[in-house]
């Protein structure tokens, strides 16, 4: 859908010097274009604050601004794109943007949320539709309160159709001001748990905010892409919130509480989930990198006792007495104590026995197998070539593997092995991922 907004804009430092324009906003795309010379030519690459008032009165703000049309000679437009446009108040630069509350809808949020709000019952003549409001859930997640809303809308012409829709937000309530990038990482982190838990892309959208003034502003993304729904139904999302109702408020705690820890392996997931295809070898090899990250990062990362290695480091290094032979052994000894990956492998793969138990000559021989492919992708030594995965096995491996990750985060969110059991005897694309994986590697 296509926006437009003609106004009178300006740099957030020099509200004097305004400059007729044309805002406009097509899929989330954001392009000002401002008839006049708003800055020299050795300052368009500059970030800056644009402000503006529309010819209706709507305040804006774009931030991160950068000229991507500079006329040099003849004509006098010039052409902004922005990272964020804010509709609502006129900011001097996002430093100054504190927020109480934002809000936004998730892709296929109703789903997830699955509560039946409507019943439809017959009748001798016809049938009665019933709806009931859903409960209004609100959790305290320390630093901020998670609050389910719906908006309901009902349309029709009374003879021959009517049309129901309930539209489900959430909003994110802060007990103390926050700036607004930590107000989006904070909704952004909320769609990557929404991502780990379906499997599924999901996007965030209709961002509305209240800032410390209790000013009510909309907030865009420019190029932010954007699904309100996908073909997925209810019965084939993994875990919904009713499946962690009960607990619903310590999971999510726990998510937020170990966000620096688990960030990377949530972006490495979540790429893998987004990627809708499979390319050999980069799919195979970002998968094993999310496994070692995860495993570093949330397990036992040394073989034998960190002092205890110190010490035989130190002894080794003072029996030498060349300068540059130290620092090189040095280099190569600090990372000795890491568990090499076929070590990771297995205790993972214990560690979900639950979904496969694979035997341990399988597993040995497997995980044998992935180091060798791992490492083959890595140096392409061709006396390594004839031990590697064919395809077909790197295919159903790594769609287990990011199965496991998924479940392991799961685990260390406290759902039970009993429920995510329970799931899986539900959900058709995770049980094909298992069965798939036990007949390629014959389990």
């Amino acid at each position: 859908m296509k926006k437009e907004y003609n106004g009178q804009w300006y740099y957030a430092e020099s509200e004097d010097e305004k400059f007729n324009g044309r805002l406009i906003i097509e899929d989330n795309r954001i392009i000002l274009k401002v008839y006049g010379r708003m800055c020299r030519h050795n300052e368009f690459e500059l970030y800056r604050t644009i402000n503006g008032i529309t010819n209706d009165g709507k305040k804006v703000t774009l931030i991160k601004c950068m000229c991507i049309s500079y006329p040099f000679l003849g004509g006098s437009e010039m052409i902004y794109t922005a990272e964020k446009l804010i509709l609502g108040n006129c900011y001097k630069d996002s430093d100054a943007i504190n927020i109480k509350t934002i809000t936004c809808n998730y892709t296929d949020l109703d789903k997830w949320f699955f509560q039946n709000s409507l019943k439809v019952e017959s009748n001798e003549d016809g049938f009665d539709i019933r709806y009931n409001e859903p409960e209004i859930e609100e959790f305290d997640i320390g630093d901020f309160k998670i609050i389910f809303k719906s908006k309901k809308s009902c349309k029709g012409n009374l003879y021959n159709k009517i049309t129901f829709e309930n539209n489900l937000s959430i909003e994110f309530s802060f007990k103390e001001p926050v700036n607004i990038v930590d107000a989006i990482d904070t909704i952004n982190h909320f769609r990557n748990l929404l991502t780990i838990f379906s499997n599924n892309k999901i996007s965030f959208y209709n961002i509305r905010l209240v800032d410390y003034e209790n000013i009510n502003i909309s907030l865009i993304l420019n190029k932010m892409h954007v699904e309100k729904f996908t073909d997925k139904e209810p019965y084939d999302i993994f875990i919904r919130y009713s499946d962690i109702k009960e607990n619903f408020k310590d999971i999510v705690e726990r998510w937020y509480k170990n966000k620096e820890k688990i960030q990377p392996i949530v972006d490495y997931l979540s790429y893998l989930i987004e990627e809708d295809k499979f390319v050999v070898p980069l799919t195979f090899m970002t998968t094993i990198q999310a496994i070692e990250a995860f495993h570093r990062r949330t397990r036992n990362n040394v073989k034998i006792n960190e002092d205890e290695h110190e010490i035989k480091v130190s002894r080794i290094l003072n029996s030498l007495s060349n300068e540059d032979d130290i620092e090189w052994l040095s280099e190569i000894l600090k990372y000795t104590n890491e568990p090499a990956l076929p070590k990771r492998l297995k205790e993972m793969f214990k560690e979900v026995k639950f979904l496969v138990a694979i035997p341990s000559k399988i597993r040995d021989k497997l995980c044998w197998k992935i180091c060798n492919t791992r490492n083959y992708y890595t140096h392409f030594s061709e006396d390594k070539k004839k031990d590697i995965m064919s395809i077909d096995e790197m295919f159903s491996l790594t769609n287990y593997l990011k199965l496991i990750l998924r479940v392991l985060i799961f685990k260390d969110l406290e759902i039970s092995d009993e429920d995510i059991s329970n799931r899986l005897e539900e959900v058709d694309d995770e049980k094909y991922v298992i069965k798939f994986f036990e007949k390629e590697f014959k389990i």
